[in-house]
């Protein structure tokens, strides 16, 4: 199972009970789908219909049981007029920073929020920690993973000054460059202390604030990943809110 199938799997059996309905803002087809077997409602959208299609099919290899519809949506937003579904959980892991490209983006994130959970629900998004990052790059030009002494991966600034934490720091990004493939990402940064304040003003109660190397140590059954894998990892945060307005 991949780390962040575990992840879900720890925080489910905290957050959710059997028969919570469940929204995903993003499809990640490397997530073992078991872990959503308790669920009596599993709705997914993603910008990429490739990922939707193959979501479909394997889902339905493993949850017979449970209603799911998947959506094909590049702007992020489940819109359930004929239903007016609520969910208990809504999760972002891996695409939070995407929204945090711009402040009308992550207005548009939070309004779909407001709009799908039911108050005393839970959302768990997870993102790049700027903070994290800046404090390594004040110190180095670049940093870099490596795997049996080859350089695994790279990170490079793509902005401009620091991440001043007393700013929102939309659209801040970092290059990363995988060697082996030599293809390069440009990753937006999130600033957690920002997420949690905006969150605020949604109704959004921060539970729990978890980088990953935190996560990595409470779930039971670890991945076998290699020093380098775990570094980049652990340059991520996870944050758990309840809605409560």
């Amino acid at each position: 199972m991949s780390f962040i199938s575990e992840v879900k799997k720890y925080l489910f059996s905290k957050y959710a009970v059997s028969g919570d309905g469940i929204l995903n803002l993003e499809i990640d087809n490397t997530e073992d789908y078991s872990i959503y077997q308790n669920f009596s409602l599993i709705v997914s959208i993603d910008e990429n219909l490739r990922n939707v299609n193959l979501s479909k099919y394997r889902t339905n290899q493993y949850n017979q049981h449970i209603t799911k519809f998947f959506s094909f949506n590049s702007g992020g937003f489940f819109n359930d007029k004929k239903r007016k579904t609520k969910f208990d959980i809504l999760s972002l892991f891996t695409g939070a920073g995407k929204f945090y490209q711009k402040k009308e983006y992550f207005d548009t994130l939070m309004a779909n929020v407001g709009h799908n959970l039911k108050k005393g629900g839970y959302l768990f998004l997870s993102g790049l920690d700027g903070e994290k990052i800046n404090e390594v790059m004040n110190r180095n030009v670049f940093i870099s993973g490596k795997s049996r002494q080859k350089t695994a991966w790279t990170i490079q600034k793509n902005y401009i000054g620091d991440f001043n934490l007393n700013v929102s720091n939309f659209g801040k990004q970092i290059k990363v460059t995988y060697q082996e493939s030599h293809k390069v990402h440009l990753k937006t940064l999130i600033n957690v202390d920002w997420v949690v304040e905006i969150a605020k003003t949604h109704g959004l109660e921060i539970i729990e604030i978890l980088p990953y190397k935190i996560l990595y140590g409470r779930i039971e059954n670890k991945p076998l990943l290699g020093r380098s894998e775990r570094e980049f990892l652990f340059y991520n945060t996870a944050l758990v809110f309840k809605k409560v307005e």
